[in-house]
């Protein structure tokens, strides 16, 4: 232990001593001025003094961080400015709001704020520093979600890891992602279109700054997400503006999906119309100022009104614009050509039974039917081929950093038919879109109360511990080296995807974590020929339409 800890200690226990129960500016600023871990709930940043607090297993906390300026007024549809300094100690404590959003199965209502633009961060309650930095992209179709749901806290992989753990909100829907040419200026950052995407850099900026007061090293970051953060990820691996910022990537359940300008131009517009309809306006009469107005002082409720979500609260069109500076034309192609800036090692994956998710909602279709199977199958394989074979195989092709892919099998009926699920819900809801996460971070919920007890209980509890441990060990390895198989004792070596398409699988059996590879590679054109000749031309008619 340095000096200056062991006088920050000596002074903070004295202070709990004298009753006192918050310190002040100039009390820490006289023990501290310097940037580093003092190992404690105390940490100096750039914009002032913050205090965070104890978290479970051994952690510390720090909750509802700012980033950057809230994106409000003025500055909607921007790119986020740095946040404001502050005179007094911070109280980073409570969780910040969640970016503005459909609330899931409603339909309709819209909860959130504008003003979201916050990280949580986790440690060990350790003195050790340079620990390495795992930031989590939390996904929702980059229109739901946040990072302060109970299933993305951070406190088990930063103890298990031994890392500093960071999650962070970043602007969604038509605040994220909005592209009209009467908000174009002589900034070409504010011009992108794609605020959420610079959300995410400029925290990451944020990390390189001040990750060292929290012990973390700003040389050693893993970006890291689940479904639209992955595809955050994919892209930020594309970004000139985040490069140099992260220096590993894990994408779980990743996909492709990218528009132009033109079409981005003409999703907003078909907002503004609808804004300008709905105000009793017409469209001709309006200066392109007088549609800058109405547009920066629409309510987000009016702007989300203008979808119809889902019933998970998704909508269709928060996509990556490719505006040649923040994304670049072409999009995803550029992992075809190997022409991008950020060529990191990767961990790359996707779950058997992806597609169960979306379907357990849709009450249209009899999941006890062959055809449930067959649109999952289908659906599923699209994840895999757009969002782990595609890729792995073209970096590999362009002689790229090391890529490690796998699929996450539990939960998915083996040739017995038996799964770990309780009663018939391996057929109905299987490995499905993000049951992953929990195994990944350590924690006991997935989707919140409702699929938590749907698919976990005290009969496959212990191979579910099995399992999530050697997967956090693995991800443990490679946060800390690059590679998977360094350090940690792990089961079985993965290997790098290279020409025999190897991947690992990740499964339990009689409560034990099973750990195979794999080589079997299938399209979904290749699955949906030989689907063709299997099935009537009904069935067939309607698995493409419900697949497309």
């Amino acid at each position: 232990m340095n000096n200056r800890i062991i006088v920050l200690t000596i002074f903070l226990i004295l202070l709990s001593f004298s009753g006192c129960m918050t310190l002040k500016v100039s009390d820490l600023e006289a023990i501290d001025r310097n940037p580093g871990w003092n190992g404690d709930k105390y940490v100096h940043l750039d914009a002032g003094w913050i205090q965070g607090e104890e978290d479970s297993d051994e952690t510390w906390v720090w909750k509802g961080i700012p980033y950057a300026a809230p994106p409000v007024g003025d500055l909607r549809w921007k790119a986020p400015r740095p946040v404001e300094p502050w005179n007094d100690v911070r109280k980073t404590v409570r969780f910040a709001p969640k970016a503005t959003q459909f609330i899931p199965l409603l339909k309709g209502p819209v909860s959130g704020e504008e003003d979201c633009l916050y990280l949580n961060i986790w440690r060990p309650k350790t003195l050790e520093q340079n620990l390495p930095v795992y930031v989590w992209i939390h996904g929702g179709g980059n229109s739901i979600g946040s990072s302060t749901s109970d299933d993305y806290l951070g406190y088990a992989l930063a103890s298990r890891s031994n890392a500093v753990f960071v999650s962070i909100n970043y602007r969604l829907g038509p605040l994220g992602w909005f592209r009209h040419p009467a908000l174009q200026t002589d900034n070409k950052l504010d011009n992108s279109g794609n605020y959420g995407l610079l959300d995410i850099i400029a925290a990451l900026r944020w990390i390189r700054d001040n990750i060292e007061g929290f012990g973390g090293d700003p040389g050693n970051v893993t970006l890291s997400g689940e479904s639209a953060g992955a595809n955050n990820t994919l892209a930020l691996m594309l970004s000139p503006e985040a490069d140099g910022l992260f220096h590993k990537a894990i994408v779980q359940s990743g996909y492709r999906r990218s528009v132009s300008t033109g079409e981005a131009e003409k999703h907003s517009m078909d907002i503004a119309a609808y804004l300008i309809e709905k105000n009793g306006l017409e469209k001709e009469q309006l200066s392109s100022e007088e549609i800058k107005k109405l547009l920066l002082e629409s309510s987000p409720k009016d702007l989300f009104k203008f979808y119809e979500p889902g019933i998970t609260g998704m909508i269709d069109n928060p996509y990556h614009i490719e505006d040649g500076f923040v994304f670049p034309e072409g999009g995803f192609s550029r992992f075809d050509t190997g022409d991008y800036p950020n060529k990191v090692p990767m961990i790359v994956g996707s779950n058997k039974d992806e597609m169960k998710m979306f379907l357990f909602f849709d009450s249209t279709i009899d999941w006890k039917s062959d055809l449930y199977q067959y649109v999952s199958e289908i659906g599923s394989l699209r994840f895999k081929e757009e969002g782990v074979d595609s890729i792995a195989a073209a970096i590999n092709r362009n002689s790229g950093p090391p890529v490690y892919a796998y699929r996450f099998d539990w939960g998915s009926p083996d040739e017995e038919e038996e799964s770990p699920l309780p009663g018939k819900r391996g057929q109905r809801l299987g490995a499905f879109h993000t049951l992953e996460i929990p195994f990944f971070l350590g924690l006991d919920t997935i989707n919140g109360s409702l699929f938590t007890s749907l698919v976990f209980n005290r009969h496959n509890e212990e191979g579910r511990r099995n399992l999530t441990g050697t997967i956090m060990d693995y991800t443990a390895n490679f946060i800390w080296n690059g590679s998977p198989d360094r350090g940690r004792p792990v089961p079985l070596d993965w290997p790098v995807w290279d020409e025999e398409n190897r991947y690992l699988v990740f499964n339990t059996k009689d409560d034990k974590a099973v750990i195979t590879t794999d080589d079997k590679i299938i399209t979904r054109d290749e699955r949906l020929n030989q689907l063709k000749s299997e099935l009537g031309p009904g069935e067939y008619a309607e698995l493409l339409e419900r697949t497309e």
